[in-house]
């Protein structure tokens, strides 16, 4: 773990560390000192990521003894280990370094599974196929028909049930009489009744962990294999996800957390299939998953669970978008969970802290951090609707948002609420004219928080409802203009600057007109290039863009600071790839035409920055 957590800071002892590890992998030493260097090998080429390439040959050969031999009892925790490593550093070397290999461990894999009945040595496997699955793609189609079938054998497994007798007052195990709620799950009891056992000094029944374990892991595996394999996946999609509903009330709360996440990739994965057919299997997942996800958002008892269905209402919105909605009762559904759990209404939430005067107590911790994952769900629901549909849901949502931004409340509520109010920007469009009178004011007044991070926030919304709300700002520029100038010659957090900058730059994209640039662009460029959140350099230098089109007297006059400026974007990569390019084109545009201060600038940039700068301007 330590290792792990290192990261690049590792590789400067890599070879001592490494040199350390192979002696301990001494077939002479102890069977515990071997496992767990194997599991460090894990562990280092996390961090070390490409790092690994220089031992990678020698590690295969020293993984192939344990792997390729007859285990012992003893020595079986071996194999198992180096199973976990081998699909640890198909993820980590690259696939380009791991694809030779490839085929031939998913070989290995097979074999293995095989030839064992250990639920720990199986839970290994399946691990190492969704390792695999990241590299070989859809080229794992031919052993998808043999691996699918083993892991959805897992789920239905009744391996490991143990039964708990009424006279058994040392049974340290919980029991469970019932692992579902319909007749399609998995029922122990009913398993019992139709193998004609029935005993009434029975009680009820548990499962062993390592059995728990592996149903977690079939179910994560089939969640990456079904990810990652894309169409070759699809002959098995609905038999999977049949197999995986079956296990979203299991008694043990990682189970239903992987079948939450499961389910949610099988519907992602039904959206892929752009045929007819493929709609109506999307829409039938669907109108089992959203009321599922509801129910389990208002009853469990777990906030993890809880979390994990409302994570996977974000991810369908935003992946699949209006479909998510098509289904009857669905929007309601979904806004519904929204506000119960802002209002504290769910089994997993306390009850006594809606006003956050136990903000410190761990509990209340938690319970913010479900609030959280509610409010995800919001923007994403404004780019699932139009923005017609997003401002009627959006006005139920505002007086709770709202009463998370008085001074009162702890920096993570004022903090979400601004945040969450800010990314429904973009999706409200055209209608935020309506909300200005309520949320302006909102985001003005944070705009002087205390903290970093509300102030930060508030800023990105007031420049994310200028861009999208056009019009409807423009009798506003002068309010917006002064308060960004006040937090501008008094800020110190580098986020919130760079905050200031996107701000301005969508102000003059949206209306230059509204703005007096000779006061306010030599001190907008006066604070470039940026120094945290790259994000906002996308609209920047859209801004620039747009004012070199226009031949603006003002940039034209500025024209040092902001080549500067762009030439160290691009030298330290700050940005996406579609920002990098408009960077680029601008950088080359100017280049072309100013060739002479364009040359001064370079010249004048640290010594650091001459082989990106000669790869890109030569």
């Amino acid at each position: 773990m330590f290792c792990e957590n290192l990261g690049d800071e590792l590789l400067p002892y890599l070879p001592t560390l490494m040199d350390r590890l192979f002696t301990a992998l001494n077939p002479n030493n102890l069977v515990h000192l071997q496992e767990l260097a194997l599991s460090c090998i894990g562990a280092t080429a996390n961090a070390a990521k490409d790092g690994m390439i220089p031992y990678f040959p020698r590690i295969i050969e020293i993984l192939k003894v344990y792997l390729n031999e007859e285990q012992s009892d003893e020595t079986l925790c071996l194999q198992i280990q180096a199973v976990d490593t081998l699909g640890v550093l198909a993820r980590s070397v690259g696939p380009e370094h791991f694809l030779p290999l490839a085929q031939g461990t998913a070989q290995l894999g097979l074999n293995l599974l095989s030839k064992t009945d250990d639920p720990e040595q199986r839970k290994s496997c399946y691990g190492l196929f969704a390792a695999l699955s990241t590299v070989l793609k859809d080229d794992m189609r031919n052993i998808l028909p043999t691996i699918v079938e083993m892991m959805l054998d897992a789920l239905t497994s009744t391996a490991g049930i143990l039964p708990h007798y009424k006279d058994d007052e040392t049974s340290a195990f919980p029991v469970y009489e019932d692992l579902s709620d319909t007749s399609e799950e998995e029922d122990i009891e009913k398993d019992s009744e139709e193998d004609e056992v029935e005993d009434e000094d029975i009680a009820g029944y548990s499962v062993e962990n390592v059995y728990v374990e592996e149903k977690e892991e079939a179910c994560i595996a089939l969640t990456e294999i079904a990810k990652n394999t894309g169409e070759a996946f699809v002959p098995f999609l609905e038999r999977s996800f049949e197999g995986v509903f079956k296990m979203i009330n299991y008694p043990q709360d990682d189970i239903r957390k992987a079948a939450v996440d499961a389910l949610r990739q099988f519907c992602i994965s039904f959206n892929d299939i752009k045929t007819p057919e493929g709609k109506v299997v999307l829409s039938k997942a669907l109108s089992v998953l959203i009321p599922k996800c509801a129910e389990l958002i208002r009853t469990d008892e777990e906030r993890t669970v809880v979390m994990t269905a409302l994570d996977a209402y974000s991810e369908l919105l935003k992946e699949i978008k209006g479909p998510v909605l098509e289904g009857e009762g669905h929007r309601d559904a979904i806004i519904n969970c929204i506000k119960d759990v802002m209002t504290y209404k769910t089994e997993c939430q306390d009850k006594g802290d809606e006003d956050g005067a136990n903000s410190d107590d761990p509990e209340a911790e938690q319970d913010e951090m479900v609030i959280e994952y509610a409010g995800d769900i919001v923007p994403n629901l404004g780019k699932a609707m139009t923005p017609d549909d997003f401002a009627q849901y959006l006005g139920q949502l505002l007086p709770l948002f709202a009463n998370r931004m008085k001074k009162q409340c702890t920096v993570a509520q004022r903090s979400f609420a601004v945040g969450t109010l800010s990314e429904s920007m973009e999706p409200l469009g055209p209608r935020i004219g309506q909300f200005v009178p309520q949320l302006l004011p909102l985001f003005l007044q944070v705009s002087r928080d205390e903290s970093d991070e509300v102030r930060n926030n508030a800023i990105f919304g007031i420049g994310e409802m200028v861009l999208h709300g056009k019009e409807a700002l423009f009798p506003h520029y002068s309010e917006i203009l002064q308060a960004l100038s006040t937090a501008a010659s008094k800020e110190r957090h580098a986020r919130t600057l760079d905050n200031i900058c996107g701000a301005l730059a969508k102000l003059i994209l949206t209306n230059i007109a509204g703005v007096p640039m000779a006061q306010v662009f030599p001190v907008f460029v006066n604070y470039l290039p940026l120094r945290e959140d790259f994000d906002e350099n996308k609209a920047v230098f859209e801004c620039m863009s747009y004012l070199y089109q226009l031949g603006h007297p003002m940039l034209l006059s500025h024209l040092a600071p902001v080549m500067k400026a762009g030439v160290i974007v691009l030298c330290e990569r700050q940005g996406v790839k579609e920002t990098l390019e408009l960077v680029l084109n601008l950088m080359k545009t100017m280049q072309l035409n100013f060739r002479d201060e364009f040359s001064s600038v370079l010249a004048a940039l640290p010594s650091k920055y001459a082989p990106t700068i000669q790869q890109m301007f030569s």
